[in-house]
């Protein structure tokens, strides 16, 4: 098995080598190589055997008796006639059943206990798998992010170097100062350590991402269309502040019902109870039904054996000392009421998550649009600068201006549109469900 999964790990590397790398695909590998997720599948496991133990324990219990005894003189042999041929030997077996009828509810309350403990594996297994699904997404749009940053400082810097070569003319010429010459030299000396300090943070994100996924670091990405979130963007943005509160209140709703960790609490409310009500039952007595079998060879002469069957219902009542059964249920009561604290205490930070998370998804996409047209606008203004600075209309303040009013609208686009990839997977992960599932609540 481990032989079949290095196998397919090293194919997936090499597919991963000769093809970009989709969101997708790094998903599912982040899935299969987590090393947190694989732990919490064993704990799954655990506590489904643990459930399947309890439900036998629910059955009667039976269990086989024998007994063989040698006698270096067999009791009794007065009661016999002189010159009985008796048997050295007693050999008895029987069979023993036990039903436990009512136990204070142990028995079945525990069974239940067990159950809400597998509930609770699924819901811990479900958190890391989003959480780790989260971590994936994250790590991936900062690669992209990096990479995009990166390829709008070599275009600043490809502009600067143009601008240096127009005002160097300028300067040639006599229609420029030295000063202003030297102005546009420094801004241009300035993008190229911008595009130094953008090549090592793409670097770092590369190599973290190819950690996390156990990927060579030569890979490649695809990037994330942004015509494919086009559709909820738009629709979005124009919400306007009762439609906000409508959408935020809807993805509230929704949140609650399916967070893991909030799940988890209120199972473990119910085990709270259950434990509750197993202190309690302590209280109370205990019936339990008993037939017991037995067939019997004594030291007589006769072979045969002499059966015997008894069906017995046992009761017993607590009656002295009660203070550790006072104890333990004191304790569950308190844990109760703890539990019952925990969870309201879970749900509140829950809603005010996903109130956060819904706002900051709107505005995410609020600044997307706003990024965009502050872009479209930055980049027509650019074009009209630079072309009255070479027919020397304008100052060279105003081009550099312009041009880092360029830079900077064309940075705050890219970086807006990965915090709204970021919102959306940070919403998706507190209400509990996959990225591609949040469009049915926008």
């Amino acid at each position: 098995m481990k032989l079949t999964v290095t196998l397919l790990l090293m194919l997936n590397i090499g597919l991963l080598m000769a093809a970009p790398l989709s969101l997708d695909e790094a998903r599912a590998r982040a899935l299969v190589a987590n090393l947190s997720l694989q732990s919490q599948q064993a704990a799954r496991a655990a506590a489904q055997w643990n459930y399947r133990e309890s439900l036998f324990g629910l059955l009667p219990t039976a269990s086989l008796t024998g007994g063989y005894t040698s006698y270096e003189s067999p009791p009794g042999a007065a009661m016999y006639p002189p010159g009985t041929d008796l048997e050295d030997v007693s050999v008895d077996y029987g069979v023993s059943v036990n039903m436990p009828l009512f136990v204070g509810g142990a028995k079945w309350l525990g069974s239940r206990m067990r159950h809400d403990a597998l509930l609770m594996a699924d819901q811990s297994l479900l958190s890391t798998l989003l959480e780790v699904t989260a971590n994936v997404e994250s790590k991936y749009y900062a690669v992209l992010e990096a990479r995009d940053l990166l390829q709008n400082a070599e275009k600043d810097l490809d502009v600067s170097r143009r601008n240096l070569e127009s005002t160097r003319v300028r300067y040639e010429t006599g229609t420029l100062s030295r000063a202003s010459y030297l102005q546009v030299q420094a801004e241009a000396a300035g993008k190229e350590v911008s595009l130094i300090q953008r090549r090592n943070l793409f670097q770092i994100a590369r190599l973290d991402l190819a950690n996390y996924l156990q990927l060579p670091a030569d890979f490649t990405l695809q990037p994330v269309p942004l015509d494919r979130h086009r559709p909820s963007i738009d629709r979005l943005r124009a919400l306007d502040a009762n439609a906000v509160d409508k959408l935020a209140e809807r993805i509230v709703a929704a949140g609650l019902g399916s967070n893991p960790g909030l799940r988890h609490a209120t199972l473990g409310r119910a085990t709270s109870k259950k434990a509750t009500l197993i202190a309690r039952g302590a209280f109370l007595p205990t019936l339990n039904l008993v037939y017991n079998k037995t067939w019997t060879e004594d030291v007589d002469p006769d072979d045969d054996f002499a059966d015997q069957g008894v069906l017995m219902l046992n009761a017993s009542l607590p009656i002295f000392p009660l203070g550790d059964v006072f104890s333990a249920e004191r304790s569950a009561t308190r844990g109760l009421q703890q539990a019952n604290l925990d969870l309201d205490a879970a749900e509140d930070g829950v809603r005010l998550g996903l109130h956060s998370a819904a706002l900051n998804l709107v505005t995410a996409a609020q600044a997307v649009h706003a990024s965009q047209v502050a872009l479209e606008f930055a980049s027509e203004t650019y074009a009209q600068m630079e072309e009255r600075y070479r027919n020397n209309l304008v100052a060279t303040n105003d081009l550099l201006s312009a041009e880092v009013l360029l830079m900077s609208s064309r940075n705050r686009f890219t970086t807006s549109l990965y915090d709204y990839l970021r919102a959306r997977s940070a919403l998706a992960q507190l209400m509990g469900i996959a990225e591609a599932e949040l469009n049915n609540w926008l």
